[in-house]
């Protein structure tokens, strides 16, 4: 499917985010509980300003979903930080993820940032592939200590 055909929406109301909760599960499966979900999502885009994007294809059926959040650092300046991007398993391979990721960019500019930054677990091997593909560079490693 070309590009062109793809179109992004903000869902921001609770049935739009109810509709990305299958989506979100295949990159989130600890997300098992549809109405918590939905209530996750309003609280993280109250208090955080959290965006959920979905990508629709001409006859309005989602076929990938990215979470996104604004932010600045002083090693970074300002950027936007995706959070989630995941494209529905049957509909990969066909150009949705880097429209996605193409719109973002564009995105991140109008709001006046100078970067997009994401993380990706490192076991996401082809997730890793197609970030590389897309012109995004592993610059640092992500550390964590569970407290």
């Amino acid at each position: 499917m070309q590009r062109e055909a793809f179109s992004v929406r903000h869902l921001d109301d609770s049935e739009d985010i109810r509709t990305s909760w299958p989506l979100m599960r295949q990159l989130r499966p600890n997300q098992s509980d549809e109405m918590g979900y939905v209530q996750q999502v309003k609280m993280l885009q109250q208090n955080t300003g959290y965006n959920l994007v979905g990508a629709f294809d001409p006859n309005g059926r989602l076929l990938g979903i990215a979470g996104f959040v604004f932010s600045a650092m002083l090693s970074r300046g300002s950027y936007l930080y995706v959070e989630d991007l995941v494209i529905d398993e049957g509909n990969r391979s066909q150009g949705v993820g880097g429209f996605l990721l193409s719109w973002l960019g564009s995105h991140a500019r109008e709001q006046g940032c100078s970067s997009l930054h994401l993380d990706c677990s490192n076991h996401r091997l082809d997730s890793h592939r197609f970030y590389r593909r897309e012109g995004l560079e592993d610059r640092s490693l992500h550390f964590v200590l569970d407290l």
